[in-house]
């Protein structure tokens, strides 16, 4: 019989699909795992326990995350619930909320923003664009976005224009060419949404749409004398109004605000003018006029987001776009603006993410997370799958955000949220080639996720006490439980755990397991008197190797051949217990005094004697909410 030992010295590659098990061929399976569910990996190769969150708010309901930066100093958290927005500082507490809103909880998982200075813009087909405005530290208004104007009565409104293909057989015809007329169309083509936009003719002249009185007929304001009375094709309507619909993207780039995307204008494409983000009045088409374009190709793109790096990014339902090339150090311009496809995986709606040099986007089908990003060597941008070993955790991805450093650690990681209201967790270090994912789960359903810096913020949808609710969380390092609570004493009976009715919690001092209790009038008691304890809803990790296969020679491999596993040797950092396979592995020493609080241990375990087994593999977790990092595992097999 023959015995080898095998090392696994980190899990780089993090937890991947079972359909590898058998590829003992691919460079990532002695650095993989089968699973490594909530745990956090580290850029140097070993796992720790998840963060666990914190309870910050009761919410009245489900809700959206959009971050909220002002300034170093002063960053904000907004939930977007139905017809509300709730303002959080940056250490969670809540500041301030807005309501009677124009969004519906319908309209939150399509909602899109863009942020300037003290001002959010956010939209959605179905939905006038919205101005959320930072009125004070803590204070914010809305109101509706609206386009710059010549400041006089019935004013030319500097708004986008377009000549929709079903109108293309309507003519207007003006009762005269200057003061107060009434403007007539050929056919049914007026709504009172018309009332307060304008109408350009002759080649661009405005005229103010004042009252409507019927679906063919409209008082109007002339501002720009026209050339006649006589029936015309040559006029444009407002792009934006309620019979036509609104953009579905934003986008504050190359000092420009951009729409892209309407309801009716699929691959519609509109930037203000240069540092005016309230007019799109495109004028002579000078440099600094608005650019105003719809992409063209064969088929129609439905834009679904876009990007703006040191060039504009366009995804859309069918492919991805750029503008310029990179690099270019031109501005976009009406003369220059072009539109090239990249690559045609098309995009979901999940709003793209930048991360270690890429922007990553959701593919429309849901399985699939990839990373844009630019070759200067083809002058052009790929796409690749940076789940492809790890598909299992894609499962129609809901929402999506990234940060270049987390949790006061160095990671670079996105977080993605699942329809099925899972977390998968990707880290990238690019540079040494490492794309890894873990999931994180909890007792509910992760629903929305933003990072603030180095602070992720959720909202969890959980049952509590039979009756569901959405909470606002922040995942800490500190917390080593879910929708905790730290409360202090010195006390045995504890209060203001109200938001965990009912529920079974876990409890802990320092480094003490204080075991669990049923939370009643929103308090639990413990056994003994404590000067602090922290109390919340317990969750699990779990680590799966993959399975050992040595290759006893070049021609007999032993895979699913009968193995005996007769230890395994495995080296904690700041650890105090875990579990192999049901056993539990206690750090602790004979001459440790128990009546003091303990201290993390970081020293090599040994587990013997596992069994035999076709796929030789265990199974490390964590039976109690104490921190533990698990830097690598050693197996020793025998095979006849």
């Amino acid at each position: 019989m023959a015995t080898v030992r095998n090392v696994q010295a980190n899990f780089s590659a993090g937890e991947v699909s079972s359909q590898l098990k058998q590829r003992i061929d691919l460079r990532q399976f002695y650095v993989a795992a089968q699973s490594l569910k909530n745990l956090y990996l580290h850029v140097e190769g070993g796992v720790s326990r998840r963060p666990g969150t914190y309870y910050r708010h009761t919410l009245p309901g489900t809700a959206k995350l959009i971050d909220f930066r002002f300034n170093d100093s002063q960053q904000y958290m907004l939930a977007f619930g139905n017809a509300r927005m709730d303002a959080f500082s940056e250490a969670g507490a809540y500041l301030s909320s807005l309501t009677s809103q124009p969004w519906t909880t319908a309209m939150l998982p399509n909602l899109n923003w863009a942020q300037s200075g003290d001002t959010l813009i956010v939209v959605h087909e179905d939905l006038p664009m919205q101005m959320v405005l930072r009125t004070g530290a803590t204070t914010f208004s809305n109101g509706a976005y609206a386009f710059d104007n010549d400041a006089t009565t019935d004013p030319k409104v500097f708004e986008p224009f377009y000549r929709y293909g079903d109108t293309s057989g309507i003519t207007l015809t003006p009762s005269a060419t200057t003061g107060t007329i009434t403007l007539t169309a050929s056919s049914a083509l007026f709504s009172t949404s018309w009332e307060g936009h304008c109408v350009q003719m002759d080649g661009g002249k405005y005229v103010h749409m004042k009252t409507y009185l019927s679906a063919t007929t409209f008082t109007a304001v002339v501002k720009d004398a026209l050339s006649g009375t006589g029936a015309t094709h040559d006029w444009l309507e407002p792009a934006f109004h309620d019979d036509r619909g609104y953009p579905r993207v934003a986008l504050f780039h190359d000092q420009r605000l951009w729409f892209m995307g309407s309801k009716s204008l699929p691959d519609g494409i509109w930037g203000s003018k240069s540092n005016e983000f309230f007019n799109f009045d495109a004028g002579t088409g000078a440099d600094s006029d608005s650019v105003q374009v719809v992409m063209g190709e064969e088929q129609i793109n439905e834009i679904r987001a876009a990007v703006g790096r040191d060039n504009l990014q366009i995804f859309t339902d069918q492919g991805e776009f750029r503008s310029l090339l990179p690099g270019s150090n031109t501005a976009i311009t009406p003369a220059n603006m072009n539109v090239r496809n990249q690559t045609q995986f098309g995009s979901s709606r999940v709003r793209p993410t930048v991360l270690d040099g890429v922007t990553l986007f959701v593919q429309k089908t849901g399985k699939a997370v990839r990373e844009y990003l630019y070759s200067a060597i083809e002058e052009k941008f790929s796409g690749d799958a940076v789940s492809l070993l790890a598909s299992h955790l894609i499962k129609t991805p809901v929402d999506m955000s990234g940060t270049e450093g987390a949790l006061n650690q160095p990671e670079k990681l996105a977080f993605i949220v699942n329809t099925d209201g899972t977390m998968s967790v990707y880290n990238s270090v690019r540079a040494e080639n490492i794309r890894a994912w873990v999931p994180w789960e909890t007792d509910g359903e992760f629903v929305s996720v933003r990072c603030l810096d180095e602070q992720i913020f959720v909202v969890v949808k959980r049952t509590i006490n039979s009756s569901t609710v959405y909470y606002l969380e922040e995942f800490s390092f500190d917390a080593t439980m879910d929708c905790a609570k730290d409360v202090t004493g010195p006390a045995s009976t504890w209060t203001g755990l109200s938001h965990l009715e009912a529920e079974t919690v876990d409890m802990r001092s320092g480094y003490w397991y204080l075991g669990t209790d049923a939370v009643a009038s929103g308090q639990v008691v413990t056994s003994e008197t404590f000067d602090d304890v922290q109390v919340g809803m317990p969750f699990t990790w779990t680590i799966q190797p993959m399975p050992v296969e040595p290759q006893y020679d070049e021609r007999r491999p032993m895979m699913l051949h009968p193995k005996r596993i007769n230890r395994v040797l495995i080296p904690v950092k700041d650890g105090l217990v875990f579990a192999v396979n049901g056993r539990s592995v206690l750090m602790h020493k004979v001459d440790d005094d128990f009546s003091v609080e303990p201290t993390l241990r970081t020293e090599v375990r040994e587990v013997r004697d596992l069994g035999y087994q076709r796929e030789a593999t265990i199974e490390v977790t964590g039976p109690v909410p104490l921190p533990i990092t698990i830097l690598g595992l050693t197996m020793e097999v025998a095979f006849e």
